[in-house]
C-alpha cells in the first residue's frame, strides 16, 4: 500500500490483487522451474526416471556466455576449489 500526504490530505493506494487466473500462472511457473534441470533443460522428473534414455538430437549450440564463463574460468583451474569461483560477464557487441 502507498501512503501519500498532499496539502494535508492522506491518500492511500494499494496494489491490484492477483486474480484466480494470474496466481494459476504463477503457480504453473514455478512447478515447470522447478523441475527443469539447470544442465541439460530437461524435465527432472523425466531425466531422473531408472529408466530414462536420451540421447543428443544434432549438433551442439555453442552458449557465447557459457563460453565466456568457460574460458574465465580455465585461467583459474589449477586453484583451491575452483568450482568456488563466480566470475562476472557481460555483452559486448552492443546487443
Amino acid at each position: 500500500m502507498t501512503v501519500a500526504v498532499v496539502d494535508g490530505v492522506q491518500t492511500s493506494t494499494s496494489e491490484p490483487e492477483w486474480s484466480d487466473t494470474d496466481r494459476a500462472w504463477a503457480v504453473a511457473l514455478q512447478a515447470v522451474e522447478s523441475d527443469t534441470c539447470g544442465g541439460c533443460g530437461q524435465a527432472l522428473s523425466e531425466t531422473l526416471s531408472a529408466d530414462a534414455e536420451f540421447e543428443s538430437s544434432g549438433l551442439p549450440h555453442r552458449c557465447k556466455g557459457c563460453d565466456a564463463l568457460s574460458q574465465a574460468a580455465d585461467k583459474y583451474r589449477d586453484s583451491p576449489r575452483p568450482n568456488a569461483l563466480r566470475f562476472p560477464i557481460e555483452r559486448v557487441d552492443g546487443g
